[in-house]
């Protein structure tokens, strides 16, 4: 993935927090996200969720299998 456009960058951002994303889409996305303050801060969104989630659910580990 190279040259990346917001509308791209948002269909994958939840997989770039999950780290779920190829090494190589991983660097595209983040250097997107580096350079374009919607991206970034749709990301930030996603981080603020995560956060509120872990903040009412203490204790919960992530599942293993």
């Amino acid at each position: 993935m190279t040259g990346l456009s917001c509308r791209a960058v948002r269909r994958c951002l939840d997989a770039f927090h999950d780290r779920e994303l190829s090494i190589a889409d991983q660097i595209a996305v983040g250097a997107h996200v580096d350079r374009c303050d919607d991206c970034a801060a749709r990301l930030a969104e996603l981080r603020a969720v995560g956060a509120a989630l872990r903040t009412v659910a203490p204790g919960r580990g992530a599942l293993t299998y």
